[in-house]
């Protein structure tokens, strides 16, 4: 029997299994492992990421090395830019979307676990820093495109934003305890890489774990009345050329913007590492309630308006923070423009997962997330070296236009139609 449910040919391609009573109108109990497994590996995967940028503030905050900064943050999202697309494709022609993920996982574990014990100090900190951000960004890059992907096909269209969004709320958990942890713990421990360690350690396991749980194919077919997998038929070419524009900037914005802001509260505001944990924890725990709910709401309303304001509104609530004197009504703002950037990310998996063919789900969801991490690749380094050399608030100013430009790029977004004619419910 398939950890899932569903029974597995002896090729590994899933059949049919017998409705379960009292299971019709929600997740199977199929989906509800897969949405377990996939939302506790978001928690580690963007923890990570954001764990990353708190490193960095610890090692060289106190010497505005923005540039440094810039290049090894570029690096990491380099390297998930170019791993989603690839890892998609891969998951979309095996159908090991599980196993993609729990290994991905173990790899960018341990390489998050190195780069916590590199010295700042030693001649080659910086290229051995650069190396383990591309490895832990190559693993990370496993997980949007190909466990967003195993969400959508166990998740009927009438409830995928709120399951987007509660799975997506795993990523803000992440972003949530990593800045405040791992500060307290290196201030503690008196080592970035010993306050790592824990994390890592329980992302090997959890990886271990996931890979234990999917040993055969994706289930492909699903319980009568559970969920209903992405549409058949051509790939809307202008959907998805809109969905890569939005998510280059989209992407730019919010990851440039994170990940820079544990250096400048601690370069430009003044912070010590603890108040600086502090800070990023209070505005990243906006987005645990910010996806279901942007989920859940665009389950009601139109997906492509709703995303419209909320990055439009975000960027502007951005540079509102920058612009303010006092450190709590700066913090306030930054918190105002998390929660309405956060709100939309399953309101894009959603829309993808609405849109895109089931058979080219992963690698159209590899390709619009692999872009995103392309251009946030290039504003990282650009951002960083520009603070560097001018005015790091200028700067992120400037950034701030890419979240009002992306709003403006959602509107052009179309709600897909059912075939009675009249617009699908969530869409």
């Amino acid at each position: 029997m398939d950890p899932l449910g569903d029974r597995v040919n002896r090729n590994g391609t899933p059949t049919v299994s017998d409705p379960s009573p009292g299971s019709e109108g929600g997740l199977a109990l199929s989906g509800t492992r897969t949405l377990l497994l996939t939302t506790f590996t978001h928690v580690l995967v963007d923890g990570y990421g954001i764990g990353l940028s708190v490193l960095l503030a610890l090692l060289f905050g106190r010497n505005g090395r923005f540039a440094l900064v810039g290049l090894i943050l570029s690096a990491y999202t380099l390297a998930t830019a170019f791993a989603e697309p690839l890892w998609g494709r891969f998951s979309d022609a095996t159908g090991r979307r599980g196993a993609v993920v729990g290994w991905g996982l173990v790899f960018a574990s341990a390489s998050f676990c190195a780069f916590g014990f590199v010295s700042p100090e030693g001649p080659w900190a910086g290229p051995l820093l650069i190396l383990f951000a591309l490895a832990a960004g190559a693993g990370a890059g496993t997980y949007h495109s190909v466990a967003t992907a195993l969400v959508n096909e166990v998740t009927s269209r009438e409830n995928r934003g709120l399951v987007q969004g509660i799975n997506n709320a795993g990523g803000s958990v992440g972003r949530t305890l990593f800045p405040l942890a791992l500060a307290e713990l290196a201030v503690v421990l008196g080592s970035p890489g010993w306050a790592v360690l824990p994390f890592a350690g329980a992302g090997v396991l959890l990886g271990l774990a996931t890979v234990s749980a999917f040993p055969l194919a994706s289930p492909r077919t699903f319980r009568a009345g559970t969920a209903s997998p992405s549409p058949d038929g051509p790939m809307d070419r202008r959907f998805l050329a809109r969905m890569v524009a939005l998510s280059f900037l989209r992407t730019a914005f919010f990851v440039t913007a994170a990940g820079f802001l544990p250096t400048y509260l601690v370069a430009v505001r003044g912070l010590d590492e603890r108040a600086m944990g502090t800070v990023m924890t209070l505005v990243m725990s906006t987005g645990i309630l910010a996806q279901p709910l942007g989920g859940s709401l665009s389950d009601r309303l139109d997906r492509g308006r709703l995303l419209a304001g909320l990055l439009a509104g975000s960027g502007a609530a951005f540079a509102g923070s920058l612009l303010m004197e006092g450190l709590w009504s700066s913090v306030a703002l930054l918190g105002i423009s998390m929660f309405m950037v956060l709100m939309t990310f399953p309101l894009l998996f959603a829309l993808m997962g609405d849109v895109v063919p089931g058979n080219r789900l992963g690698a159209a969801t590899g390709l619009v997330t692999g872009a995103g991490g392309l251009a946030a690749t290039l504003t990282q380094a650009t951002v960083g070296v520009l603070a560097q050399r001018t005015s790091p608030v200028l700067v992120l100013l400037g950034l701030s236009a890419l979240g009002v430009l992306s709003g403006w790029m959602a509107m052009g977004l179309r709600a897909p139609r059912s075939p009675g004619g009249r617009r699908a419910l969530g869409s």
